[in-house]
């Protein structure tokens, strides 16, 4: 997903280089894995809550 965003740039990058590219690519994926460690993100809690009958979403 991070690496969509990225992706979707609106102007091209003037100091652009390989190098640059794969050290956003280590970024991008160091911030993907503190995301997914805080478990704040995502619809996990919500499947689980629906498929115990306790609510969420319908």
């Amino acid at each position: 997903m991070i690496g969509s965003m990225r992706q979707a740039k609106l102007a091209d990058d003037a100091f652009g280089s390989s190098a640059t590219d794969d050290f956003r690519e280590m970024a991008d994926a160091r911030t993907a894995d503190n995301l997914a460690a805080m478990g704040q993100f995502g619809i996990a809690q919500l499947i689980e809550r629906q498929l115990a009958g306790k609510g969420g979403a319908k």
